[in-house]
């Protein structure tokens, strides 16, 4: 029971290392594939990188990361903030859509702040369901 036990406490790490990872490639706008791609990595590789299996990979990403200008990093923070949200949660932003009843385009074009009539209801049902203040 205990390597049970041992295997479950390093698989929940290397989800927690993962779950960060992930976060920060939301701040520098960088998706799965991406990364996948510039660390040049194999099908299963990437596989056992998704899984935490890798940390050799994932100290590759994090220093390619890191030379991420920083206006990529500072721009659509609300944006940021409410998919590292979805990501904590593990929820789709078509499922929040439907929880809350709004449209998804809606969300993105407030969160995204294009010029549209502020709906502000709808700014508020957002900030209800995240739980943070963010407009």
């Amino acid at each position: 029971m205990e390597s049970v036990e041992k295997k479950v406490v390093e698989i929940r790490k290397n989800l927690l290392r993962i779950m960060d990872l992930k976060k920060k490639m939301i701040d520098c706008e960088v998706s799965w594939l991406q990364m996948i791609r510039m660390l040049e990595l194999t099908q299963y590789e990437a596989i056992k990188f998704k899984n935490g299996e890798l940390p050799e990979a994932e100290k590759r990403a994090l220093k390619i990361l890191e030379n991420t200008p920083k206006n990529i990093i500072e721009r659509d923070s609300k944006y940021k903030l409410f998919s590292k949200f979805l990501l904590e949660k593990g929820i789709t932003a078509t499922g929040f859509a439907k929880k809350l009843g709004v449209d998804i385009d809606k969300i993105h074009r407030i969160l995204r702040e294009i010029p549209v009539n502020r709906d502000y209801e709808i700014e508020n049902k957002i900030e209800k369901e995240m739980g943070v203040k963010i407009f």
